[in-house]
């Protein structure tokens, strides 16, 4: 794989680490299984790969950050808006990579 999302944490990055390409990118953004396990670090070596570690916070982070947001004024950059039946179109879009800010499916 080129690209790997890894969610589960230390008790299936090594899954992770064996399908990633020589390379590859792993985005490590859960820990579903714990914080402790035996990574064994040098797939991620001998294969080139990249991790990078992604936190996301925590849901009174998120709280703060709209209120911020709101207060600011700030908002998201809406490109284009597609109904349920049309996601297909929505997520041609995305691949397309013509967007310019967000793609909404209403639901």
């Amino acid at each position: 794989m080129d690209k790997v999302v890894e969610i589960g944490g230390p008790q299936t990055l090594n899954r992770s680490i064996n399908a990633a390409r020589f390379g590859g990118h792993i985005a490590l953004i859960g820990v579903l299984t714990g914080t402790a396990g035996d990574v064994r670090t040098v797939g991620i070596l001998r294969k080139g790969i990249r991790l990078d570690g992604v936190y996301v916070g925590s849901r009174s982070m998120l709280v703060e950050m709209l209120g911020v947001m709101t207060a600011a004024g700030l908002r998201p950059v809406i490109d284009s808006t597609f109904e349920f039946d049309q996601a297909h179109e929505a997520f041609r879009r995305l691949e397309s990579g013509a967007h310019f800010g967000k793609i909404v499916i209403h639901v």
